[in-house]
């Protein structure tokens, strides 16, 4: 089975019923193994199980090995589990102890990437997260196959291409903060030459119009948005939140976004150019039910700088504004157990008993009888 296969296989797994209940043993076993597999990777002469690190007597689940020789850290968690900077500070300081270079953390839906050799903190460290049950499946194979035993032999494009991610990511970092130097120095320089006075916020938003997905229509300008009819909404979406970086539970990371009136999203995060302004969202907090609702003012084609950013830790990556307005929190959370399933249309071909997890492991577009239903107006 190629990669792309397996992906869609370990898809449809995490959507069997209690999937997100099994232990850390069935995570491996039922997602991680197979993935190593289509990745090149079997039997003993591949891979160490229970890697033994004599200097601190603990052990790494799975190191992959080129030519007989340690190549890449492998730490899994169970299904359910959300991967937070704990999870991959120890990984990191293990693998950097055993003078290993790459480092992958994952619980069979995501994985997050670091290189233990690079200099700075555990962010420095941090090239990449993927999210496997993507509908964007084939750009996380892509990178994926960067690590696959064949690649990992000659390691040449792998790091060219860690040069070109983290290369990006400084460069978007920069150019998304008006507070930056870059952005003050290019700001005067605009200046000078048209004669007009230029922001650095002014600059900055240019950027990022700029660096926006080139198949996304351009941003509506403010008086085209202002018209928009907030009342009259054409769609509903059920958005998921998991655990911060820095551990805070899905609740706190909610009340981080929408307190400053927007919601983040990926590149690639399912829906995201699909939604309209004047949208109906729900949002869902994992492990907890719906916790909250608003509406959407504008489409999601603007990057977040770094002056917006609503996180403790630094922006590390381009996240996407989804601007938000009467944003209202539920007096209980919604809890999705299978009587509600049984009176929602998404399950009305579906046995409200069976698998559900699908419904919250991405953005879904709602019926207006399940928006309302979740958010306790029906």
């Amino acid at each position: 089975m190629d990669l792309i296969e397996q992906l869609r296989a370990l898809s449809d797994k995490a959507a069997s019923p209690n999937a997100e209940n099994i232990s850390e043993a069935a995570t491996r076993s039922q997602f991680v193994e197979p993935l190593l597999a289509a990745l090149g990777f079997e039997g003993l002469v591949d891979i160490d199980w229970e890697y033994h690190i004599k200097a601190s007597n603990e052990r790494i689940d799975y190191v992959l090995k080129i030519n007989g020789k340690p190549a890449v850290a492998v730490e899994a968690k169970s299904l359910g589990t959300d991967l937070v900077d704990k999870h991959a500070a120890q990984l990191v300081q293990y693998a950097a102890i055993e003078g290993m270079e790459w480092c992958l953390l994952t619980n069979g839906r995501e994985v997050r990437i670091f290189n233990a050799n690079l200099q700075g903190s555990l962010e420095a460290k941090h090239v990449v997260d993927l999210d496997l049950l993507d509908e964007q499946i084939s750009e996380a194979a892509a990178i994926l196959t960067l690590f696959s035993k064949d690649s990992l032999s000659n390691p040449g494009r792998l790091r060219e291409w860690m040069r070109e991610t983290l290369l990006d990511r400084a460069l978007r970092l920069q150019l998304l903060n008006p507070g930056s130097d870059t952005i003050r120095q290019l700001a005067e320089a605009a200046a000078r030459s048209t004669g007009f006075g230029m922001t650095a916020e002014q600059v900055s938003r240019w950027f990022a119009r700029l660096l926006a997905p080139a198949d996304t229509p351009a941003p509506q300008i403010e008086e085209q948005v202002a018209s928009v009819d907030l009342g009259s909404q054409s769609a509903y979406w059920l958005l998921p939140a998991g655990s911060g970086d820095d551990g805070a539970k899905p609740e706190e990371v909610l009340r981080r976004w929408l307190g400053a009136n927007m919601w983040g999203m990926g590149r690639s995060t399912p829906n995201r150019t699909r939604m309209q302004p004047g949208d109906g969202l729900c949002f869902y907090a994992n492990r907890v039910g719906v916790v909250a609702h608003a509406r959407l003012t504008a489409r999601s084609d603007e990057l977040v700088t770094a002056e917006e950013w609503p996180e403790p830790n630094q922006m590390g990556t381009e996240v996407f504004k989804v601007p938000l307005e009467g944003i209202t929190w539920l007096p209980r959370p919604t809890v999705i157990d299978e009587k509600l399933r049984g009176r929602l249309d998404a399950f009305s071909d579906k046995r409200p008993s069976q698998a559900w997890s699908w419904l919250v492991q991405k953005t879904n577009k709602l019926s207006e009888h399940d928006f309302h239903i979740l958010i306790g107006s029906a």
